[in-house]
């Protein structure tokens, strides 16, 4: 079941622009935190959010805010970064180029900025 949950979960995340609005895409970010933290849906399937039709309209931007921010409010900072890296995402956003908008980046520095 798993497996299967993870692959449903990979699928909304790519048909969130034409199906989910801004609050629905953070509710999905926020749970797929929950279900990740748990170790219930691999973290490959956040690899995803790096399709250029997400990044168009900066949906991956809304995703990965509440997701970061929901993993930090459970989690730290470590935690994350090992799940991105398994995710094959890298916190050094440069290695993206054309792919990753920097604005990701730029909100997880603010969460953390102002999470103390």
């Amino acid at each position: 079941l798993q497996n299967r949950l993870g692959e449903e979960i990979r699928k909304i995340i790519m048909v969130m622009r034409v199906c989910l609005d801004d609050g629905e895409r953070g509710l999905l970010g926020s749970a797929t935190a929950h279900l990740l933290i748990e170790g219930i849906i691999p973290p490959n399937l956040l690899s995803g959010l790096t399709q250029d039709h997400l990044l168009k309209d900066e949906v991956s931007v809304t995703f990965a805010t509440s997701l970061f921010r929901t993993w930090l409010q459970e989690r730290d900072m470590a935690s994350l970064t090992s799940t991105l890296k398994k995710a094959s995402l890298d916190l050094h956003y440069r290695t993206y180029s054309r792919s990753v908008p920097r604005g990701i980046w730029t909100i997880l520095r603010a969460i953390l900025k102002n999470k103390d």
